[in-house]
């Protein structure tokens, strides 16, 4: 009593109280729900079933959203405003401008909250923390550095990004605005390439894919790789101007010669050489009107206005030519949410494109960026994956020595993708490509507790001989045997076969108490033993010649005091998992969302595959002896026709 009065002793009494409640629940709570599993199993198996379908249907109908790389709340921002090239200076200012107006509302409408930095102790302007605004050619940008996300719960760095968009404006000549977030921003979510050689097809597929993304309320900024063109002067030559003996090639040397200059003298200076032009004076150069006043010097030496020999005409210039697969592409861009853009080229798989590509023949559709590198992934996970299982599979087959159990045990490995849904949902996080991580940590976490689980009850299923000593008989030589009384004080004998036999005293009397009829303990009729492996089976005939009687403990009673026996176990090992990894998913800090996905499909992997390892995979247990049962009567059957069941067997006296 004195020691469990000090602070030693107390902890060790609630470890006691602790164990033992954990026993109470596996005898008292456990043991009555796993029979009546296990009695209803098809019941069961159906339930089970129906529930990792619901778990599918949250992710195919996208209530549960999907990602490549998860949504972290960022705490930098840059805004860009591209404007064409030929955007005069002035303008460039209105729209920074613009801009910063947009940033002095932000700051106005989110003084609530403002953030009081430890480090400098300087309080931040609203919602952002610091900006620094810069006009680089023909772009605008703002780097803008947000308060900590923990220290807006209510206010998301998404949602600070749409309202300085919203702030913003209409900027009607710009050719993209982009708000990107540090952390996983890769670009747009949306980038196709379509591909073709017929530049006209390309071009006008590229519109109509454009005009598509535009219908989508959650599309916003479509663009392509060939909209920022700068506009050029073409020349191309009138009908009989070849006459005079001038061609495109002279013109457009002369026209050069003019308005950008020919080389005439080069001049040493301090080392180096200095190049002389000789051009049109800057006036008539920043002006196109002196172009009707160019006159092109035939090859006869008269000069001839230029309108007279060419057609002038103004047209979109061609930055660069994108390749892909040998065959010209353009870009396309646009923004959206993440959610959606998985909902969005569904539609455009199974929708658009089909009729798309078949209008235009010559040219096909690639997706770039986010969704190649998604598929890639996948591409390469498949077979990986399908090599882990196998090899698995024959690990575990070699240990158990049986094809059938290690599919059993490998039977709970879908059911971790079901915990990991249902963890997603409840967190309302977008499965992402360390999700699909998770669930293959959670795999192996739940494949041990089934190794644990069967193990067990082959233990407590294994192969022994048992006979009635009489009243002057000794009990026989062998190391393993031992005597057990009944309750008219007969003694029997039990003679271990398998190696690994864990046979409970209380399992043998309580079939002792019942005669061997219907309780816990099965007598094998001579010969119809079934024993694997070739020393097992001889044991079994020795024995059998020696007056013993094989037996072992029925499957459903196996089973069930198998899952009682290791419920500690794979409780404590389950729900510390879940533990261990609360701290993440509770976490707020921004650095700690982007492994958020892999700790929830680890932690509800673990913790809901419990019931898994605990119900079902003794209810597959039973299942796989129905089978069983089935094939070898289907066996008996055509082989060696009906005979009648075979004869009950009885213990040997």
């Amino acid at each position: 009593t004195a020691n469990n009065n000090t602070f030693f002793g107390r902890l060790m009494a609630l470890k006691q109280a602790c164990a033992h409640s954990v026993l109470w629940v596996a005898r008292n709570i456990h043991r009555p729900i796993l029979r009546m599993a296990v009695s209803w199993r098809y019941l069961t198996l159906a339930t089970f079933i129906g529930i990792f379908a619901l778990s599918i249907g949250l992710v195919s109908t996208g209530r549960i959203k999907q990602t490549f790389m998860p949504e972290v709340e960022g705490d930098f921002m840059q805004a860009s405003i591209d404007l064409p090239q030929t955007t005069p200076f002035s303008r460039m200012e209105e729209v920074a401008a613009q801009l910063d107006a947009a940033r002095l509302q932000l700051e106005r409408e989110t003084a609530d909250v403002a953030y009081l930095d430890p480090n400098t102790n300087q309080k931040s302007r609203g919602v952002i923390r610091s900006w620094s605004q810069s006009i680089e050619e023909n772009s605008i940008r703002a780097y803008v550095g947000l308060t900590p996300p923990e220290t807006r719960e209510k206010l998301r760095s998404k949602e600070v990004t749409k309202r300085l968009e919203k702030m913003l404006g209409e900027v009607p000549d710009a050719e993209r605005i982009s708000f990107a977030l540090s952390g996983n921003d890769d670009g747009p979510e949306i980038q196709i390439a379509i591909l073709g050689e017929n530049a006209d097809d390309l071009r006008a597929a590229v519109d109509e894919l454009k005009s598509k993304l535009l219908s989508y309320a959650a599309v916003s900024s479509v663009r392509d790789s060939q909209e920022a063109a700068n506009e050029e002067l073409r020349l191309k030559l009138l009908p009989g101007a070849e006459q005079t003996g001038i061609s495109i090639a002279d013109v457009s040397r002369q026209v050069r010669q003019a308005y950008f200059g020919e080389e005439v003298q080069r001049l040493p200076r301090d080392g180096d050489e200095v190049r002389v032009y000789v051009r049109y004076p800057r006036d008539d150069r920043r002006t196109l009107e002196s172009l009707q006043q160019f006159r092109v010097r035939t090859a006869d030496g008269r000069e001839v206005p230029l309108a007279s020999v060419a057609e002038i005409e103004f047209a979109a210039g061609v930055n660069g030519i994108d390749r892909r697969q040998r065959m010209r592409s353009i870009l396309v861009e646009a923004e959206t949410q993440k959610e959606e853009r998985p909902k969005i080229m569904k539609e455009l798989n199974d929708e658009f494109f089909p009729g798309l590509l078949q209008k235009y023949p010559t040219v096909s559709r690639r997706a770039i960026g986010e969704a190649e590198a998604q598929a890639e992934f996948f591409a390469e996970l498949g077979p990986l994956l399908i090599l882990s299982l196998f090899a698995m599979y024959m690990l575990l087959a070699i240990v158990f020595r049986s094809y059938w159990q290690p599919a059993l045990i490998m039977s709970a490995i879908p059911f971790a993708f079901m915990g990991a849904t249902f963890g997603h949902a409840l967190f309302g996080v977008a499965f992402a490509l360390f999700s699909y991580l998770g669930i293959i940590a959670a795999a192996g976490v739940v494949v041990n507790d089934n190794v644990v689980l069967i193990d067990k009850a082959n233990q407590m299923r294994g192969f022994f001989a048992i006979r009635q000593l009489g009243a002057a008989e000794a009990i026989s030589q062998v190391d393993t045997a031992y005597r057990i009384s009944d309750d008219d004080g007969a003694i029997w004998e039990i003679l271990p076969l398998a190696e690994d036999l864990d046979l409970p005293e209380e399992t043998v009397r309580e079939g002792l108490v019942l005669g061997f009829r219907g309780g816990p303990i099965e007598l094998l009729p001579h010969g119809e033993a079934h024993v694997r492996g070739r020393s097992l089976k001889e044991k079994a005939a020795e024995t059998e010649a020696l007056g013993y009687t094989l037996a072992r403990v029925r499957a459903e009673h196996g089973i069930v005091e198998a899952g009682v026996s290791r419920f500690r176990q794979i409780f404590l090992t389950s729900v510390t998992e879940f533990v261990g990894m609360a701290p993440m998913l509770l976490e707020s800090a921004a650095i700690a969302q982007f492994l958020k996905p892999m700790a929830l499909s680890l932690a509800f992997g673990v913790l809901l595959c419990m019931p898994v390892t605990l119900i079902l995979t003794p209810v597959w247990y039973m299942i796989g002896k129905d089978v069983k049962s089935l094939v070898v009567g289907a066996r008996r059957l055509f082989e060696r026709g009906w005979n009648g069941p075979a004869p009950a067997a009885t213990p040997a006296e």
